[in-house]
């Protein structure tokens, strides 16, 4: 298993994120497509997501306790940086309700075991299904893979024990 965090090739100005050793790959427009070099298991971190070191144990045993599943870290996504978002924050985890055509995704509540939808804030992707997702041609980018999955696999369990910190914020602003 390999921790990776991955980077924009050109990041916003202006923006937080984590300086660390952890090996990088450089993506442009989101697409994670460089994650298929890797020849093993990954834990996928964002360079805007920060990790302390007793959760980020804690996660890696659960992804091998389960090495042929994803499993996700819930990130929270704050209300200023995408417009609509309840206050304070919603988690990079969603879930259809529904039933086609009138089917909807909306955000997990906290503690919920599974989601059907996640972001790539912190995920454990594992090589094979790397590799699959990869052979099928779509654009390697969070949503389309935790699409792809989930019509392949189903839901993914959620690691709530695990809370990364997403410093996709203005810390300045924080406090006025």
């Amino acid at each position: 298993m390999k921790l990776i965090r991955s980077f924009p090739a050109n990041p916003p100005g202006g923006r937080n994120y984590v300086v660390d050793d952890a090996q990088r790959i450089y993506n442009a427009n989101y697409d994670y497509a460089a994650l298929a070099e890797i020849d093993d298991d990954v834990i996928q971190v964002d360079w805007d997501t920060a990790i302390s070191r007793g959760d980020l144990v804690r996660f890696a045993e659960q992804a091998r306790r389960e090495p042929g599943r994803v499993l996700v870290a819930p990130v929270p996504i704050y209300p200023d940086n995408v417009p609509g978002l309840p206050p304070p924050y919603v988690w990079n985890c969603r879930t259809y309700v529904g039933e086609i055509p009138d089917r909807y995704l909306r955000y997990v509540d906290e503690w919920e075991p599974y989601c059907d939808l996640f972001g790539f804030g912190m995920v454990y992707l594992p090589r094979d299904m790397i590799r699959g997702f990869v052979d099928v041609g779509w654009f390697f980018d969070d949503t389309s893979f935790a699409v792809w999955y989930h019509m392949e696999y189903g839901p993914s369990r959620i690691a709530w024990d695990v809370r990364p910190i997403h410093l996709h914020y203005r810390i300045s602003e924080v406090v006025t």
